[in-house]
């Protein structure tokens, strides 16, 4: 987040969805799957963060991090190393390909993720017979 020139940056320990991903990301580089070089040039992260970050070397959450659960939860749906993904990862991973940062676009998502708990709730009532 910036704010005037100086960068702000949130530090925090990894959770364990980011936990689950990485280690399907080690899983997968183990079975040959990707390369780290591949990861590398696919994700912008430097190919010796990603050594650091599989080998348990990095214990906070970063953008690097991010960018790995990210190729992690996309490439996870092309494969078949059978690592469940947590959905709640899975869903950060789409809520951030899906935004580009602007005000007006949290607002878009904000308001269809809305309609989506209504739609929700709505089908829950149904099935329990209430109006």
């Amino acid at each position: 987040m910036l704010h005037g020139n100086m960068q702000i940056c949130i530090i925090r320990e990894m959770n364990a969805d980011e936990e689950k991903l990485l280690a399907w990301l080690r899983a997968a580089i183990a079975d040959r799957r990707f390369t780290q070089f591949e990861v590398a040039r696919s994700t912008g992260v430097d190919q010796s963060q990603i050594s650091r970050i599989l080998n348990g070397q990095a214990k906070r959450s970063s953008a690097n991090v991010s960018a790995l659960c990210r190729f992690a939860a996309e490439a996870s749906r092309h494969t078949s190393i059978q690592l469940e993904i947590p959905a709640v990862a899975r869903a950060r991973a789409l809520l951030d390909e899906l935004m580009d940062g602007s005000a007006e676009e949290q607002r878009s998502i904000a308001e269809l993720l809305a309609h989506l708990v209504v739609a929700r709730n709505a089908s829950r009532r149904g099935r329990r017979g209430e109006k």
